[in-house]
């Protein structure tokens, strides 16, 4: 290869290394820009909102235990209803989604039934009510039960929780894009024997 074309090539990748770096940089940069920023907003005058995710009722600052029985509760995926079987008292739901949680306090419950409890809002700004990733009621029985050391599934979960994804669909595929041209950019560079095109010259 000549040395202009070498330098030509040399440049190519040059500028294809570029466009690799800003790519990465603007993907990874509005990432952080979706990413929640401030206190979680419950959207219900009933509940507060924490960040992250709880599993307990200590967790979550309610008294009582965990319930399995003594209460049922109506879903459709976005909103509860939750009713406590007579000679039960719940102390507090709390309700999963998105990033956050809403901690329902137990007086709410004191009539027996409570509607209308979700998660805190997502968006930005936030103003969506997500689906419910989880829920679970405490409360106190006749009986009283321990809750688990390790509870590695909270009752009455109505899914798994497996946290936000701080990447778009589009970020993701960009990053994607981006490694590949990185690849080729390598390959164009180096050629197939790992060593640079440039020192081979005829």
């Amino acid at each position: 290869m000549s040395r202009s074309k070498a330098r030509s090539l040399i440049r190519r990748t040059a500028g294809m290394g570029l466009l690799v770096g800003a790519a990465l940089v603007w993907a990874l940069g509005s990432s952080a820009a979706a990413a929640p920023a401030g206190a979680p907003v419950s959207g219900d005058a009933r509940a507060t909102a924490y960040a992250g995710n709880v599993t307990t009722c200590a967790g979550a600052g309610l008294a009582g235990n965990l319930l399995t029985t003594g209460f049922t509760v109506v879903s459709d995926g976005t909103y509860l209803t939750v009713t406590a079987d007579p000679g039960v008292t719940i102390t507090g739901v709390v309700v999963k989604g998105g990033a956050a949680y809403n901690v329902y306090p137990g007086g709410l419950f004191a009539d027996g039934t409570e509607a209308g409890l979700h998660a805190p809002l997502v968006g930005s700004p936030p103003k969506t009510v997500p689906q419910i990733s989880h829920y679970f009621v405490c409360g106190t029985t006749g009986s009283t039960t321990t809750e688990p050391s390790n509870p590695s599934g909270a009752p009455a979960f109505a899914g798994s929780d497996t946290g936000a994804n701080p990447y778009t669909g589009t970020q993701i595929g960009l990053l994607s894009l981006a490694l590949g041209v990185f690849a080729v950019a390598m390959f164009l560079l180096f050629g197939p024997s790992g060593r640079l095109v440039a020192a081979h010259q005829h």
